[in-house]
């Protein structure tokens, strides 16, 4: 399965990332800052930030297999 997490870089979403990507599925998140484990690509978003962040999602999305489930 193809698994996007946000807040994958401490806490439950550190946790849920691990699990998942240890089961053997592709783990993609969406984090104020980067994880060194258990994903298999992710981009760095202040969500703050508004005025900055079209661009670089659009451009992650469109690089991301079809997802099968999303945790936000």
């Amino acid at each position: 399965m193809n698994i996007l997490i946000t807040g994958h870089s401490s806490g439950l979403g550190f946790s849920l990332a691990k699990y998942f990507k240890l089961d053997g599925h592709n783990v993609y998140g969406i984090s104020r800052s980067l994880s060194k484990n258990y994903v298999d690509k992710q981009i760095k978003i202040d969500f703050i930030k508004t005025s900055l962040i079209k661009i670089p999602l659009k451009k992650f999305f469109n690089e991301l297999p079809v997802l099968d489930y999303v945790i936000l």
